[in-house]
Order: C-alpha cells, then sequence, then structure tokens
C-alpha cells in the first residue's frame, strides 16, 4: 500500500493532471486531504486557528476553482459543525475527510454525511447520489453571428426574403423582377407590421434548421478527420504533410467549437496562445448548471420536491396561487387622482408628440453604433 501525500502541494497538481487526461465531464474526489477548508467551521478546540498544509490548502482551491468543484458537506450543511478525525488528550477535531465534486452533480445530491466510526480516529464520509433524468426544453433563441460570415447562409437567408416579398407583394408585380424595385415602394397585401413580423419568423425558423444542418455536418467532418489521421499515423513517415493538413482542418473545427463555449460561458477574456479550453467548458457547464431547479423544499418545510414533474407542477401551482383573484379589488379614477395631485409632472404637447413619434433613422443608427461588436438588440435579435 502507498500512503498518498496530501500535505504535499505536487500531490494535487498530479492528481488533476491525471484527471484532465481521463477528461470526465463529472468529477468525485475524496479522501483525507489532511488540511481543512473553513477553520471557523472545521476546527474544534484548537488553541490558536491555524493552517495546517497552507501551501498545499492553496492549491486544492485553485484546483477547485479551475474544475469548478464543490466541497459538498459544506454546501448542503453550510452552518453544521462536524468533524472527521479526533485526538482524545487534549479532545481536538476537524473536518480533514471530505467529498469534492463538480457543480454539475450537486441537483443529483441526496445525502452527505459524515458517519459514526470505530477502531480508527477518522469518521467515514458518505455520499449518496441519486441519477435522475432532467428533460431540458429548447430554450431561448439566439443568433450566432458567426453565420454571418458563411456564404451558405447568406444565400439562404437573401432567398428566404426575396420568397417572403414574392408571396405578400400584390399582384401587379412581377415577381421574377420584384428584386429590382426599392423595398421602401413594394405594396404588400397585409400591412407593414405584419409583413414585419412574417419576415422576422420566417428568417428565424430559417436560421435554426440551418444551425442545425451545419453543426451536423461539422460533426461528420470531425470524426472523419479523426479517422483520417488515425489511418495515416499507421505510415507516418509517408504522410507527414498530409497528416500536418488534416490536423491544421480538425484544429480549425475544434477552435471554432470552443469560441461557442466561450459565449456560452460569458466569459470576458480569454488567453492568447493555447486557450485553456476546458477552463471555459467547466465555466458553461456552471452556467448551465445554475438554470436548473434540481429541488424544492415547500413552504412549511413538510416536504422536499426531487423529480422533475413535481418541481414544475409545484412551480405551476405556486404562480396560479399568487395570481389568482383573490377578492374584490377597489377601484380608482385615475383622472380624479391626477386632478388633485398638484405634483405630479405632466409633459408638453410638444414633448408627448416627440415621445410618441416615429423611430428616425438617425435614432436607430445611432443606437446601433453605440452597441458593442457581437451583440444583438434584444432577446429575438431585431
Amino acid at each position: 500500500m502507498v500512503q498518498m501525500r496530501t500535505h504535499v502541494p505536487l500531490f494535487y497538481e498530479e492528481l488533476f493532471e491525471i484527471v484532465s487526461e481521463i477528461g470526465n465531464k463529472d468529477i468525485i474526489v475524496v479522501c483525507d486531504f489532511n488540511l481543512i477548508m473553513d477553520p471557523d467551521m472545521d476546527y474544534y478546540n484548537y488553541r490558536y486557528l491555524h493552517l495546517n498544509n497552507p501551501k498545499a490548502r492553496d492549491k486544492v482551491i485553485e484546483k477547485i476553482n479551475q474544475f469548478n468543484l464543490i466541497d459538498i458537506f459544506r454546501e448542503t450543511h453550510p452552518d453544521k459543525k462536524r468533524y472527521t478525525w479526533r485526538k482524545p488528550t487534549p479532545l481536538k477535531q476537524a473536518r480533514l475527510d471530505f467529498f469534492l465534486i463538480s457543480n454539475t452533480l450537486l441537483c443529483m445530491s441526496q445525502e452527505s454525511e459524515i458517519i459514526a466510526s470505530y477502531k480508527s480516529d477518522h469518521s467515514p464520509v458518505l455520499l449518496s447520489l441519486k441519477f435522475n433524468e432532467f428533460t431540458h426544453g429548447k430554450g431561448l433563441w439566439k443568433f450566432n453571428n458567426a453565420l454571418l460570415y458563411d456564404k451558405e447562409f447568406l444565400d439562404v437567408v437573401n432567398k428566404k426574403i426575396q420568397e417572403i416579398k414574392q408571396n405578400y407583394a400584390v399582384p401587379v408585380y412581377n415577381n421574377a423582377s420584384i428584386d429590382k424595385i426599392p423595398n421602401d415602394e413594394i405594396q404588400f397585401t397585409v400591412n407593414d407590421q405584419l409583413f414585419l413580423e412574417t419576415l422576422l419568423m420566417e428568417i428565424m425558423g430559417k436560421c435554426i434548421s440551418y444551425s442545425s444542418y451545419a453543426k451536423k455536418k461539422n460533426n461528420e467532418k470531425e470524426k472523419f478527420l479523426i479517422n483520417q489521421i488515425k489511418q495515416l499515423e499507421e505510415k507516418y513517415k509517408e504522410n507527414i504533410q498530409t497528416i500536418n493538413f488534416k490536423k491544421k482542418e480538425l484544429e480549425n473545427i475544434r477552435n471554432h467549437k470552443l469560441m461557442g463555449s466561450l459565449v456560452r460561458s460569458r466569459a470576458k477574456w480569454t488567453c492568447e496562445g493555447e486557450k485553456p479550453t476546458s477552463y471555459f467548458l467547466n465555466l458553461e457547464n456552471r452556467n448551465f448548471v445554475n438554470k436548473i431547479v434540481p429541488k424544492l423544499i415547500k413552504e412549511d418545510c413538510s416536504e422536499e420536491i426531487n423529480g422533475q414533474k413535481e418541481i414544475l407542477l409545484e412551480i405551476e401551482n405556486c404562480y396560479r396561487n399568487l395570481y389568482q383573484n383573490k377578492g374584490e379589488f377597489q377601484d380608482y379614477d385615475l383622472n380624479e387622482i391626477l386632478e388633485s395631485d398638484s405634483e405630479i409632472f405632466k409633459l408638453s404637447d410638444t414633448q408627448r408628440n416627440t415621445l410618441e413619434g416615429e423611430i428616425t433613422y438617425n435614432e436607430a443608427s445611432h443606437v446601433l453604433k453605440k452597441m458593442s461588436n457581437n451583440k444583438s438588440p434584444g432577446s429575438d435579435n431585431t
């Protein structure tokens, strides 16, 4: 048996190098760390609160942040003082044994406890996980700005715009030459607002379908390149240039995926040179976990709800009760209130007309020019 040197910072550096090489999405690490995370909560009866093995502790905290790990016992018992190691004379206690798990596993955690021990000065630690299958909806669609650099996509959208113009233009126009008529002169069979909404809806549908198509095509190309590289490497000396070319193609595809992770992780900076891919992927996972409601506790604390259907039903009931009619509302005369209070500021006719007027080209142009790059004006990207 080889004793783990958990008090040495290098141990944790080597441990997480192995974890990175394995490449699992979810991580569980448990051992006698021989260090404490919180001096106020994890020590008992020490004359002077001091950090044992501070360098190893700093290294563990560094890895917790890098891999988005959580101390599950402290996460689920933030105010409970429990210890896993004790010295009887004089009595000293500390919590040296604990689980570090990926934050993506938090929603699956059912129980994290320190249980009784015998024949040892350390207590066992317990972690129970329940792997519920949470099905996720489509969520809020957001336009991928990278598509604007894809000529095939631009051709598809332009073709769709021409198709919509032809469908809704009044019959007097020649559909074959409708693209030669200025947009502000075309008359449609529906009003301008309805035409705009229809046009945006059709473009959004085309964007979604094209994005799915492009993603599938890139995934197939990535698999094909990986297989080609494997075959070429069997005769490495004869195919060095071809292998390097294929690897460059593979790198471009994966860099494109990384940029998507950067956007979804909401990271505002990135390092030059070799990009810390795992860091941004973990950030993306953390943001994804924050969107999940893993469990609910009823207001009277009588029950804890874990199942997805039960959670959704409880949320629905909560809002139904919140917004239901709870009695008669007292009617107020708004005009009477406005007339009785002389302190209320009122807009002049000129100000009202200015605010209620149409948005001018210069106003829209000014706002758009002030926006940051790669940002959309609203949730529907219009």
